[in-house]
């Protein structure tokens, strides 16, 4: 168990370590949010009638 969760703790820190080199694809800007909040509107509405 110790062994399995120290693997994921190095994974972890893989992905934080190459999330933090790489470069950011969009400004998080207000009109990145409202596109993020109409996605989850739309996700919403679509389940609630599926």
């Amino acid at each position: 168990e110790l062994m399995r969760k120290g693997h994921d703790l190095l994974q972890l820190r893989g992905l934080l370590l190459a999330g933090a080199a790489s470069a950011p694809l969009a400004p998080a800007d207000p009109a990145y949010f409202e596109g993020l909040r109409d996605r989850v509107r739309k996700a919403a509405k679509d389940g609630a009638h599926g």
